[in-house]
């Protein structure tokens, strides 16, 4: 058995996906496989996302809206800030974490509290792979 991630594994794990998701959306990585590998590589391939809205959607789905959001938010001043991040379980050698993520330009801020489950993965960034993510809105 893989040991446990620990939470200092998770937590900043969660910082440098939202560093590669800002700089993915404001076009300053570089739009090829390298670029889109910081985002593409640590999700697990059975990964699901559900959003606030309640839409599930699968790894697959997600990559290719990702690849193609690619500088959506250029010169927009679009910022991500990830806020009180949690320790809250772990199961066998997952481990599952809460934060707030705020995603914020100089017109908008859209906020939501985030469940997280991380499994282990030498091979990754961190050493963790992203499972599951779960979206609740949070009023801004």
């Amino acid at each position: 058995m893989t040991d446990t991630p620990t939470f200092e594994q998770c937590a900043r794990e969660i910082r440098e996906m939202h560093v590669v998701i800002r700089d993915w959306l404001a076009g300053t990585l570089p739009a090829d496989d390298a670029g889109f590998a910081g985002f593409r590589d640590v999700l697990a391939p059975a990964f699901e996302i559900i959003y606030p809205s309640a839409q599930r959607q699968p790894r697959a789905e997600l990559l290719d809206l990702f690849r193609d959001a690619h500088g959506m938010q250029a010169d927009t001043g679009f910022e991500i800030t990830i806020r009180d991040v949690r320790d809250r379980f772990t199961l066998g050698d997952a481990r599952v974490l809460t934060y707030e993520e705020w995603q914020t330009t100089p017109e908008h801020t859209d906020a939501r509290l985030t469940t997280v489950i991380f499994h282990p993965d030498p091979n990754q960034r961190n050493g963790v792979a992203w499972l599951h993510v779960h979206e609740t809105a949070l009023e801004t």
